[in-house]
């Protein structure tokens, strides 16, 4: 019973419910960071829509201040460069993962 995330177990006699640990199919460390980086992107992007809507509020309510609508075309900035690192962290990653083999596929 110490090896249940790593595999699926079946419970039950009679009609047996099958549960599937998260490590199924878990076999090399390029494994593990497909995983999180596929948990980390979504999230990632729920920040960044955050980021663009705060930035388009804070230059709704400035009321024409010169700072105020400064700091949210800052964030606006801020929000983009975010998402330019985004985007080439993962295509880096997805171009070192082919040439050392560890991908199927590029894209």
């Amino acid at each position: 019973m110490n090896t249940v995330l790593a595999q699926s177990v079946e419970v039950g006699t009679i009609n047996p419910i099958k549960i599937i640990g998260p490590l199924v199919g878990i076999n090399r460390l390029s494994d593990i960071f497909n995983v999180i980086l596929n948990f980390l992107f979504p999230i990632v992007g729920i920040i960044l829509l955050y980021e663009f809507i705060m930035a388009g509020y804070v230059i709704l309510r400035s009321d024409g201040t010169p700072d105020k609508i400064k700091e949210g075309k800052q964030r606006i900035v801020y929000a983009i460069m975010g998402l330019a690192i985004l985007v080439s962290a993962y295509l880096i990653v997805r171009i070192v993962a082919y040439i050392l083999g560890f991908g199927g596929e590029l894209f």
